[in-house]
């Protein structure tokens, strides 16, 4: 009698809801549109495509409880994605009136709530979502983003052991759980987490790259590369991955090819100050190409006034034997700066290139005192101190 009951009620509650009857597209009354229906309803696909057919469903078929649910769930994702915030979180309310532990309705109010920039309204909607399903993904993805802004490793390591807790082999909470390993400096398990994501999907770009900046933190920048290249390789037009490749290449001495990265990142956008400072460092190191050194460091500084571009700028000069300008933009460097061992030391090397070598040899003293490594980072540049 209970299911009779409802089966008779459920056209009422989709009428009540305002639900409408179908366009031209489904305007038969057999079951094979009816089915048809049902199946794009269901189906990922074009939103107004999905929007109309669950339409359908909801206003002709002799629902279930169940199925009730989980076509106005369906059309309230096809209306979020539309961009439709307001049918979209009818459609959730309306399943959840009618089901109010449906889980899938629960992450969609998640989902609207987080585009309205209601943090802790969402947050409440996907606990409830994984309550009652816990192997619905995207809910733990939210919270796992959050957690991400937020800089709680600790937090995103729980959730991902939560996350994988409920859905063993996700590639995505063994990313999210190396990621934040790495950043609590556990490098060997946030290395075994990784391993398995890439093997989990080996063409998921987005490990290689959290992978090779693990293997940058242990030290191992030919590991690194390897991984870098193979994240470029999958999404070549990715920034972000030329511009980890291209900072690896320049730490293995490939200057000319860290420089061909940042080339062309310069290509797929705008040119900006990172990437123009990079581009100045890169050939001052390498010795090479010093006029486009130069213009690059100009340009950058034409953005940005940063204590690390006149340090670049200033090793360009000195490397071009102007001693007066090395120095100008070493002591600016460190005036605004005064922890950087760097600008400490290039202006050491720029005073005694002009002559004052007492002033020369005390930067250079004190800068060796702040870093004990930047006399061997100078001589890898090729102005060891005289």
């Amino acid at each position: 009698m209970k299911d009779a009951r409802m089966s008779r009620s459920l056209p009422l509650v989709a009428l009540s809801l305002g639900l409408i009857a179908a366009g031209p597209a489904w305007a038969q009354d057999v079951q094979t549109p009816l089915n048809a229906a049902n199946e794009t309803c269901r189906t990922n696909g074009p939103n107004e495509a999905r929007i109309t057919a669950c339409t359908y469903v909801i206003a002709n078929a002799q629902l279930t409880r169940s199925l009730l649910t989980a076509s106005l769930s369906n059309r309230g994702q096809a209306h979020r994605l539309a961009g439709n915030r307001d049918a979209a979180m009818a459609d959730f309310d309306a399943a959840l009136t009618i089901d109010p532990e449906y889980g899938f309705a629960w992450m969609g109010r998640g989902q609207v709530l987080t585009a309205d920039g209601q943090t802790q309204a969402a947050r409440e909607a996907y606990d409830r979502a994984t309550r009652f399903n816990p192997r619905l993904s995207t809910p733990y993805i939210a919270r796992a983003e959050a957690l991400y802004s937020s800089g709680d490793w600790a937090g995103l390591v729980a959730e991902a052991d939560r996350m994988l807790a409920a859905i063993p082999d996700d590639a995505y909470a063994y990313r999210a759980r190396g990621w934040a390993r790495m950043r609590l400096n556990q490098l060997d398990t946030a290395l075994a987490d990784l391993d398995t994501a890439v093997r989990l999907e080996p063409n998921e770009a987005a490990s290689f790259n959290v992978r090779g900046q693990i293997h940058q933190a242990r030290g191992d920048d030919l590991r690194a590369f390897g991984d870098f290249d193979r994240a470029v390789a999958l999404v070549p037009q990715s920034v972000s991955f030329l511009y980890q490749r291209g900072n690896t290449l320049h730490r293995l001495r490939r200057y000319a090819d860290a420089i061909a990265d940042y080339e062309a990142i310069n290509r797929i956008q705008a040119p900006n100050a990172t990437v123009l400072n990079s581009l100045c460092w890169s050939r001052a190191v390498w010795g090479q190409q010093l006029d486009q050194a130069l213009a690059n460091c100009n340009a950058a500084l034409g953005m940005e006034n940063g204590a690390h571009i006149l340090d670049s700028r200033g090793l360009v000069h000195l490397r071009r034997g102007d001693a007066a300008a090395s120095f100008a933009d070493y002591d600016a460097a460190y005036r605004l700066d005064p922890d950087s061992a760097s600008a400490l030391y290039g202006r050491g090397l720029a005073q005694i290139r002009l002559g004052r070598e007492a002033e020369g040899r005390a930067d250079i003293a004190a800068a060796v005192a702040k870093d004990p490594k930047t006399a061997d980072n100078y001589a890898g540049y090729g102005v060891p101190a005289p």
